[in-house]
């Protein structure tokens, strides 16, 4: 007799399934089919801080002076930080313990012996003056936001090696990523959230997209105050993304893809005023056009993902900065953002898959869990503009940042998914950019 014909195997179907061998003539993994997985992301980064500080003010006030014994007798003379007095009455008589000063070219006030030292061997003289003495004011710290405001887009966010059409929608919200100024001159933890609105569209028969990528925020106000007046948080438009990707090399279960993004500067300028002049003190113009060539693979065999993402990050021309400081005439200079790279990795697997489209309940024919690594690493060390008591830059200078995000993808007719997502970081002080991120993409393949 004849032997049976092998029975297909209904794993197998579901792993081809997975590949998107059914979803289109052209070829194997020709398309991403519901195989389509996007890597979530993690970063926020891009903000500086500018250091200004005041001239020092005229206010009455008290100085305590420390001055050496001499045969039980106050000095003649002595002096503060600012100011030098002299005493203008002998000073021979050990019951008499208080004397006229003179300011020189100033008005008189009072010394007061306040008591002897033996131990030490030092006296301690208070000064009070009727006049105005100089009081050198702290320097003031104001947070400024990148021109893109919104920190710097990165590529592997909300993406795929596979070319594909799709419209994309991300939202995060960073809780203590950034800092303002707060009440009583205290400064306050800022939480941006940041809106992502993209489109993605294949070319070269599925070979290569163009994708485009439009953020907005609540965030740092690109318009800042001296004193933290005004609004300090505001709605921002950032800088758009263009990104041209191209699949390299692919089998059934492997795809090598690369290419370069291109961030166009369509954010507002960034301003910090002096409340006491209309003209900006420091104005940061939006010029920078960054560039950012990268790699990415995918390989997944069956249930089992895995993404691997490196990019660089580079300003080759920066921002022009025009400083109108107080007496001095109006200078410019340029401020170049640091070189990144930027590294992630995605390994997932899924828990949940139906073998017809909608089969599931409420639609659903996927869920993959997965695990992110995201390394971001400065390059170069940061740029800084000093003029006179002004310094502007980002003080946090070189960095490494480490962050781990845990996702659950939940797919929808094999077409659309929904990723609810978190992030943790896991390095601290000046290589954490946040405390904690929650985020929500959105994805529909038409």
């Amino acid at each position: 007799m004849g032997q049976m014909p092998a029975q297909p195997d209904l794993g197998d179907l579901a792993a081809a399934n997975d590949l998107g061998l059914f979803d289109s003539g052209l070829g194997a993994a020709r398309a991403p089919g519901s195989a389509y997985t996007a890597i979530v992301g993690d970063v926020f980064f891009g903000q500086g801080q500018l250091q200004f500080q005041q001239a020092a003010t005229l206010v009455p006030g008290t100085i305590t002076y420390t001055g050496l014994l001499a045969n039980s007798f106050v000095p003649t003379s002595f002096s503060s930080e600012f100011i030098s007095f002299s005493v203008n009455e002998p000073l021979n008589s050990p019951t008499v313990n208080q004397w006229s000063v003179t300011q020189p070219g100033g008005p008189t006030g009072t010394a007061t012996l306040e008591g002897f030292d033996g131990e030490t061997g030092l006296a301690v003289v208070s000064v009070t003056v009727p006049t105005l003495i100089p009081e050198r004011k702290p320097p003031v710290i104001v947070d400024v936001p990148s021109p893109a405001g919104l920190g710097r887009t990165k590529i592997a966010e909300n993406n795929s090696p596979f070319p594909v059409d799709r419209v994309f929608f991300n939202y995060n919200y960073y809780h203590n990523a950034l800092q303002g100024p707060g009440p009583f001159g205290r400064r306050r933890n800022i939480g941006p959230n940041r809106y992502l609105f993209g489109l993605e569209k294949t070319f070269l028969d599925g070979d290569g997209s163009i994708e485009v990528r439009a953020p907005l925020a609540s965030t740092l106000n690109s318009d800042q105050s001296l004193d933290g007046s005004g609004d300090i948080v505001h709605g921002e438009f950032g800088n758009m993304m263009l990104t041209l990707k191209l699949a390299l090399w692919r089998t059934e279960r492997f795809i090598l893809a690369g290419g370069l993004g291109l961030t166009i500067p369509t954010a507002d300028d960034v301003r910090v005023f002096d409340p006491s002049s209309p003209t900006p003190l420091v104005r940061i113009r939006n010029d920078a056009v960054h560039l950012g060539p990268y790699l990415a693979v995918q390989y997944r065999p069956g249930r089992f993902l895995w993404q691997f993402w490196v990019q660089t990050d580079v300003d080759p021309w920066g921002n022009g900065v025009i400083l109108n400081l107080p007496q001095q005439p109006t200078q410019t200079g340029r401020l170049q953002d640091q070189t990144m790279l930027l590294i992630s990795t995605v390994f997932g697997y899924a828990v949940f898959r139906s073998s017809t489209d909608g089969a599931g309940r409420l639609g659903l024919t996927r869920v993959t869990p997965a695990i992110e690594l995201h390394q971001t690493s400065s390059l170069q060390s940061a740029d800084f503009i000093t003029a006179g008591d002004l310094v502007l830059g980002n003080f946090a200078n070189n960095f490494d940042i480490l962050n781990l995000t845990i996702a659950t993808h939940f797919q929808f007719f094999n077409r659309g998914t929904i990723t609810p997502a978190y992030v943790v970081p896991l390095t601290q002080k000046d290589n954490r950019f946040f405390d904690g991120e929650l985020g929500v993409q959105a994805n529909w393949r038409y």
